[in-house]
């Protein structure tokens, strides 16, 4: 059953990102991604063939929108940012190969900091991998699981979630 986050106020992030020059955001497209749907009108996302490789890839639409507002507003304090929407779950990060870390951390150099769009656990498997290179801040708050009811539009072209027959069970804290 994938983990549902809620985002943090913009007042929030902006106190965890204060005074930080240049931010990436990593956006996680699995759970992160179902748990904006859920409270957007956003499909969850799009097929689409990738020309380069030839394949059906899936496009996560409420993450990268997310991202794209992020992004927006760190930019309008003055921070540098940049987005990474990881092609496998944030969580699983810690299980992927070395190269593949490195990748990302390639991507990261010259960032003061990460800003996590996921769970807790895409966000400490951040702090595991990258940690020691950078600052991981979380954007997201997790409240809970969300067992999601998923449909196909007529023309299988995009995802959507069904909020009547999706189940959400918020943690009592």
């Amino acid at each position: 059953m994938p983990v549902h986050s809620i985002m943090l106020p913009d007042s929030k992030i902006l106190k965890r990102v204060a005074g930080l020059k240049s931010v990436v955001i990593v956006g996680c497209k699995l759970c992160a991604n179902d748990s904006l749907a859920f409270h957007t009108d956003y499909p969850i996302g799009r097929f689409a063939v990738d020309k380069d490789i030839g394949e059906t890839v899936f496009l996560p639409i409420p993450i990268e929108e997310e991202e794209k507002r992020l992004k927006n507003l760190l930019e309008s304090k003055g921070m540098s940012v940049r987005t990474e929407t990881l092609g496998c779950p944030v969580c699983e990060i810690s299980y992927q190969t070395e190269p593949d870390i490195l990748e990302l951390a390639k991507r990261c150099v010259g960032a003061d900091a990460i800003l996590s769009l996921s769970c807790v656990v895409g966000t400490l498997a951040l702090k595991k991998q990258l940690g020691k290179a950078l600052k991981i801040v979380p954007a997201m708050k997790t409240v809970g699981v969300l067992q999601p009811c998923k449909v196909l539009d007529e023309a299988k072209e995009f995802l959507y979630l069904d909020k009547n027959h999706s189940t959400l069970i918020r943690f009592k804290v």
